[in-house]
C-alpha cells in the first residue's frame, strides 16, 4: 500500500517495509524531522555528510569486526548512507572514506516480535528502539547466526543512538563484546541528498 505523507513534496512511501514507525507507533512522530525524514520508508534514498571512526583496539576486535563488516580503522571521513526500502525491510549500505558496508534491517518475528533485526553478512542483532531525552536509543536484546540463538553473556552492546544535531540527522554508534571490548565506533552527521 503506497501512501502520501505531508512534506514540502509530495513522494510515495511502502509503509509495508517502514520498519521504524512499525517498531515505534506513535512514537515515531515525536522525532525530529531529519529522524522522520530518514527513517519514514522512502523506497529510495540518499544520505551524505561526515564522520569521525573509531576502530577496534585489538587484534581480537579487529577480527569480529570483520565478521560484522564494521568500519576497522581510525579516520575522520565523508559518510555516504543509502537506503533502499522493500516490502522485505531496508538494506542499509554505508560508505565512510569509500569504504562500504551493508546490513538489512526487518521487522522481528517470534520471539523477536517487537524487535527491529539487523543483519551483518550472517549475524543478525535483534534490538529494542527507545525514544528518550531527545535521542532514539538502540539495545541488543537477542543475536543468532541464522536462526541459531547465541549466547546471551557474549551479546554485543554499546551505547548508540540518533538524535537531531544543528537540524541535521546525527548518529553515535558505539558497538563493544563482552572481554573483548570495542569493535567500532562512528559518529557523524547526514544531510539528504535532492534527487
Amino acid at each position: 500500500i503506497f501512501l502520501t505523507l505531508e512534506s514540502s513534496r509530495e513522494f510515495y512511501v511502502d509503509m509495508s517495509g517502514a520498519i521504524f514507525p512499525a517498531v515505534l507507533g506513535d512514537t515515531f512522530y515525536e522525532l525530529p524531522t531529519p529522524m522522520q525524514e530518514l527513517h519514514r520508508g522512502e523506497r529510495n534514498s540518499e544520505w551524505a555528510g561526515n564522520a569521525s571512526i573509531r576502530g577496534a583496539q585489538n587484534l581480537a576486535g579487529r577480527i569480529v569486526a570483520t565478521l560484522f563488516r564494521l568500519p576497522a580503522d581510525d579516520h575522520q571521513t565523508d559518510a555516504r548512507v543509502s537506503i533502499e526500502v522493500t516490502r522485505n525491510g531496508e538494506t542499509w549500505t554505508r560508505s565512510f572514506g569509500g569504504k562500504r558496508f551493508r546490513s538489512h534491517l526487518s521487522l522481528g518475528t517470534g520471539r523477536e516480535a517487537g524487535l527491529m533485526c539487523e543483519r551483518f553478512g550472517i549475524i543478525t542483532v535483534a534490538m529494542a528502539i527507545t525514544w528518550k531525552d531527545g535521542k532514539l536509543w538502540f539495545v541488543p536484546r537477542r543475536w543468532r547466526i541464522g536462526p541459531l540463538p547465541l549466547p546471551g553473556a557474549l551479546r554485543p552492546k554499546g551505547n548508540s543512538f540518533e538524535c537531531e544535531r544543528e537540524g541535521l540527522f546525527a548518529f553515535d554508534v558505539h558497538v563493544e563484546v563482552p572481554i573483548i571490548g570495542t569493535i567500532a565506533a562512528y559518529q557523524g552527521t547526514l544531510r539528504k541528498k535532492p534527487l
